[in-house]
């Protein structure tokens, strides 16, 4: 699981061990509790983030496996939703059978990273981190379940506020139909970074769109979705030109916002094109 990158801190030129303890439970509450008692302990699944921190130096008093805990692995079909463990590494996600009714999530995480890389990440290591895959699971509005030694909360994607004493246990995402998009633009086809990822929904009756759910992000920037488009589309035919009202949403001030959003208006105003 990721959190904020603690700084490492000047070496002193004595030899540290990168981690003092680890810990092995086998129970959310264990982890939870460990989580507690230890402030600063990181919980480790797939360690991809904790690993690469290791390398530049992070040195910790307290590393939590999820490892034994097997509530946290796992997918679940249930009725409506498809349930992903925070655990489960998301090549395990990407080939299960109950993503059939998810299909913009197998869609998303076909994109993400390497396929050995994609054996490691976790699911939920990817939400805690505002990985590519959180801009589809905004638009499918997927609710994040959370523990702690105080208790039990569910949040969405863009209300997460996880603290260090949190922990992810699993993501639950509604089933979608055929009206959904997912695009990621890159300079390269292959294990490129996503300079944006444009991820929408919508619910269509008698020609009309009922609900929409419009999110964009990219590499090094954190999704959020456009409540401005959303409200554009809901009452009238899907159209195109409504697109161009992204701009009034995005909030991002690096120097590839203006390109990321021009790229969002074309690729959404194509797609709501097709579907009228």
């Amino acid at each position: 699981m990721c959190a904020a990158a603690p700084a490492t801190g000047a070496s002193s030129g004595r030899w540290k061990p990168p981690v003092t303890e680890l810990h092995r439970p086998t129970t959310v509450t264990q982890v939870v509790e460990l989580l507690a008692e230890h402030p600063g302990a990181r919980p480790m699944a797939g360690g991809t983030s904790l690993v690469q921190w290791v390398h530049e130096g992070l040195r910790l008093a307290h590393v939590v496996s999820l490892e034994r805990v097997d509530t946290l692995w796992g997918v679940e079909a249930r009725p409506g939703c498809v349930v992903l463990g925070a655990a489960t590494p998301l090549a395990v996600v990407l080939e299960h059978a109950a993503l059939d009714a998810a299909p913009m999530v197998r869609e998303a995480l076909a994109g993400v990273g390497s396929p050995q890389s994609r054996n490691r990440a976790t699911l939920g290591g990817q939400v805690a981190c505002q990985g590519e895959l959180t801009t589809a699971l905004l638009a499918l509005d997927a609710r994040v379940h959370i523990r702690s030694a105080r208790g039990t909360r569910v949040a969405g994607i863009d209300a997460l506020g996880l603290s260090p004493m949190e922990l992810i246990t699993h993501v639950e995402v509604r089933h979608h139909g055929a009206a959904w998009m997912h695009r990621r633009v890159a300079w390269r086809k292959a294990l490129a970074p996503a300079h944006l990822v444009i991820a929408a929904t919508v619910e269509l009756q008698g020609g009309l769109v009922t609900e929409a759910r419009v999110a964009v992000g990219g590499d090094g920037v954190l999704s959020f979705r456009s409540p401005v488009m959303e409200a554009s589309l809901v009452g009238a035919p899907p159209q195109g030109q409504r697109a161009r009202l992204l701009h009034d949403d995005i909030a991002w001030d690096d120097r590839l916002a203006s390109w990321r959003a021009r790229a969002a208006e074309k690729v959404l105003g194509a797609w709501l094109d097709d579907l009228g």
